[in-house]
């Protein structure tokens, strides 16, 4: 296994993952394959497609094949692995000085001792597929986050193009910096609505593609102090860029019931808003509100938990407290303001024929996108209906299932 980082620091470059091309089959021969591996099926022949190699492999060799794939997209070429009917036999990850090996029973039997980082990027593929960057392109990623999109994207334009990749988020932009060294990156702690400014400072006038991921990264809910988990234990924050603004603990301290509801509802489409409104007055006539945990707690006595059964596969219906932490985070980072001003100003960033690739997570970002791709008469939709994730993708990054893509082209 091939390590291209301190092992002390945690990280792994490359993992080695065990795929046999027939159950059953013990022998074993080694291909190995530098940066995104993508497993496809054809007839009798599993195609391994890589940035520098492409292999064919007929499967009645029986032989199990070890691909070195990046860290990041392990948990891709995990579920494009299985989707070709291919279960996996080992993985191993290094932690600290040690490599541990997974021992389990499981058909896949993962070891993520110490996953860096937390993030899976949502909907990888086909947001290669819309952006189609090629080498030499100047992409941008307005919501750098986990860096899953940006990696992939530079590994795409290659060292003759470049991504420049935003966030509000300075943790992000700090973990970012050394997850993505040695790639064409160049990033900036800006929100994407400034992305006009940004550009002009780095004197570029106009770019090849953009993308934004409007979700939350699953490093944000990882991290206690951000209140973005429901359970966290930590401040009740919500904000991306915690040098400005106000917490959301504080905005629950100043505003009176009738505002907090029309918050809650307006942003969150939350039907039991004056509920929970009149509820957060009283509970901080005795205690205030500090942490996300109590809030969740607060707002689960005021609403009644969707019945099992109702989402699809027979999952449970969504957390009682999802709408209100949505509408809450919302508020704080004025992201539909944000999200309305960059759809105003990103297409004059994109030269002609420049794709604009947005995701979206509920219905208040996806229908101001669907709105100005269909209305700017500056751009053209590529997407009529929005994509959605694979059934693959949503079972194993449940994140995923309220993903919306929509792309258009500068015209």
């Amino acid at each position: 296994m091939r390590e291209d980082r301190d092992a002390s620091h945690g990280h792994l470059a490359g993992v080695s993952v065990l795929f046999p091309t027939r159950l059953g089959q013990s022998e074993s021969s080694r291909i190995r394959i530098e940066g995104l591996g993508r497993i496809a099926k054809s007839g009798s022949t599993c195609t391994v497609l890589a940035d520098k190699l492409t292999a064919g492999i007929p499967p009645c060799l029986g032989h199990t094949d070890v691909f070195e794939v990046d860290a990041f997209f392990y948990p891709l070429v995990k579920r494009q692995a299985e989707g070709a009917g291919f279960f996996g036999c080992g993985v191993q990850y290094a932690h600290g000085a040690r490599t541990s090996t997974s021992q389990s029973s499981t058909p896949f039997r993962p070891t993520l001792t110490d996953p860096s980082p937390v993030h899976v990027p949502v909907m990888l593929e086909e947001v290669l597929h819309w952006v189609a960057p090629e080498a030499g392109a100047v992409i941008v990623d307005g919501t750098l986050g986990g860096g899953g999109h940006t990696r992939a994207l530079a590994q795409r334009v290659t060292e003759t193009g470049s991504v420049i990749a935003l966030d509000r988020d300075e943790k992000a932009l700090l973990a970012a910096e050394q997850r993505l060294a040695g790639l064409p990156v160049t990033v900036a702690h800006a929100n994407f609505a400034e992305l006009s400014e940004i550009l002009a400072d780095l004197a570029v006038e106009s770019v090849d593609g953009i993308v934004l991921d409007l979700g939350l990264s699953s490093d944000q809910l990882a991290d206690p102090d951000r209140g973005f988990s429901f359970d966290a234990d930590g401040p009740l924050d919500l904000r991306f860029d915690v040098t400005s603004g106000e917490p959301a603990w504080r905005l629950l301290d100043r505003l009176s019931a009738p505002h907090l509801a029309d918050l809650i509802y307006r942003y969150g489409e939350e039907r039991c808003s004056r509920r929970i409104a009149r509820a957060v007055v009283e509970c901080r006539r005795k205690s205030p509100i500090r942490t996300a945990d109590q809030l969740a707690q607060l707002v689960r006595r005021c609403v009644p938990r969707s019945p099992r059964g109702r989402g699809p596969g027979g999952r449970a219906g969504i957390d009682p407290a999802t709408r209100t932490f949505q509408a809450l985070r919302i508020a704080v980072n004025e992201e539909l303001k944000s999200l309305e001003v960059a759809l105003r100003r990103m297409p004059d960033c994109l030269r002609p024929g420049g794709r604009l690739v947005i995701i979206s997570f509920h219905s208040l970002e996806d229908r101001r996108v669907k709105e100005a791709f269909r209305d700017d008469p500056r751009l053209e939709a590529l997407t009529k209906k929005p994509v959605r994730a694979s059934t693959a993708e949503t079972a194993q990054n449940p994140r995923a299932r309220s993903a919306k893509l929509r792309a258009a082209r500068r015209v």
